[in-house]
């Protein structure tokens, strides 16, 4: 009663024209509250439309006609961020700003959105959260690692904190492979016609261990912190458990785990009875177009070397077997594979975290993991150098 009587007093103090004003800014208020609204209504359901119609595609041109579909950034969205930005209680401000962030890509409007979604709206959670988390990831290392902080650091929603524990642990491993990478041109390229010139710089100085170690260190804060928080009604440890595998125990010098599997003809086998011979190990799958390009120069790398103590080994993806088995004899494919499913407990490709298809280990006549997704003339090279590490009797670093 006493705030109403004060307002009361206030207008009658107030003159005309400044009433006016006051009027003025109260429509002017809740029409941008409507169009903030109408954004945030309107791009979730073209972004169902874009999804659905990805989902529907089959063949490159569908795909192509699908991603027209994808929203562009807000227009026009300096109004409407700063008006969420005056008024952080609104129920749609958030709802806004995390649209402007999630179909923003890296525009000005998109960073201011993150930048005040992390200081004002730190209660953000579930979907609404991890899309736009998803989204920052594929910002510049130092935005999405300060906004996933701040998240972490902060948030008074426990699910959230370890959403974000999560996310920047991924974050770091998806870092952390790039830099294996040492920087491929093209991706290069790709990342500086989104982010601009002059913003991949920090890349260049990736230290690939010490984002390992940080991914690991995020991972076992999940078990140690939110071990009991569910995520769709999956244990965060369980989200964060092949992640960690893959880190710990698939990182280069690290001795490889073991595969015991039927292979496809169904017979099993295991990786250790090649100990003594350079490894390459390729996860591979004729619905993979990728893999099935690589075919020829891996069958003409398995002849060059026919003699030595190499091999080359593969884990097939297709669930239909017969569709590989005929892939083996009308590619003339010269290697032994096993089946992904073929392992007692779960699929080789899931117990290694593969979720990218091919991907390529090479492994040293001592078992030792010594490079990752290498190809072509690199990875004869790397093939080569190992063989002559295996004569002359070097160990695995």
């Amino acid at each position: 009663m006493l705030s109403l009587a004060i307002m009361c007093r206030c207008l009658l103090l107030c003159t005309p024209g400044e009433l006016l004003a006051f009027s003025d800014a109260k429509d002017q208020d809740a029409q941008l509250r409507e169009e903030a609204r109408e954004v945030v209504s309107r791009y979730a359901k073209d972004f169902d439309e874009y999804v659905k119609a990805l989902h529907q595609s089959k063949i490159p041109e569908q795909y192509k006609q699908a991603e027209e579909k994808r929203p562009k950034p807000v227009s026009n969205a300096v109004r409407l961020v700063s008006w969420a930005e005056r008024n952080p209680k609104e129920p749609v401000a958030a709802d806004f700003l995390a649209t402007v962030v999630r179909h923003g890509r890296f525009t000005e409007e998109a960073q201011k959105a993150a930048s005040i979604l992390s200081r004002d709206h730190l209660d953000l959670h579930g979907v609404q959260f991890v899309e736009t988390a998803t989204q920052v990831t594929l910002w510049p290392m130092p935005v999405a690692e300060k906004w996933l902080r701040a998240y972490l650091d902060k948030s008074p929603n426990r699910q959230t904190r370890a959403m974000a524990c999560l996310q920047l642990a991924l974050f770091k491993k998806w870092l952390r492979e790039r830099a294996i990478l040492e920087m491929d041109a093209d991706w290069i390229e790709r990342l500086e016609e989104n982010f601009g010139k002059g913003s991949t710089g920090y890349l260049k100085e990736l230290d690939s261990d010490r984002l390992k170690d940080d991914a690991i260190g995020l991972l076992e804060q999940i078990v140690g912190d939110f071990g009991d928080v569910e995520w769709s009604g999956t244990r965060m440890t369980d989200l964060a458990r092949p992640h960690y595998f893959q880190l710990s125990k698939l990182a280069i010098s690290k001795t490889v785990p073991e595969i015991e599997a039927d292979d496809l003809d169904g017979v099993p086998f295991r990786l250790t009875q090649y100990r003594g011979k350079v490894v390459v190990l390729t996860f591979w799958a004729t619905w993979c177009g990728p893999c099935m390009a690589m075919v020829p120069h891996e069958r003409a790398m398995v002849k060059r070397f026919e003699g030595k103590p190499f091999a080359l080994l593969g884990v097939n993806g297709d669930q239909d077997r017969n569709a590989a088995r005929r892939a083996v004899r009308e590619r003339q494919i010269n290697w032994r594979s096993w089946q992904d499913a073929g392992a007692k407990n779960e699929p080789i490709s899931k117990t290694w975290n593969v979720h990218a298809w091919p991907t390529t280990f090479v492994i040293d006549h001592n078992g030792i993991i010594r490079h990752e997704n290498l190809k072509g003339k690199i990875l004869e090279e790397a093939v080569e150098q190992l063989l002559l590490d295996a004569e002359t009797g070097v160990k695995g670093e």
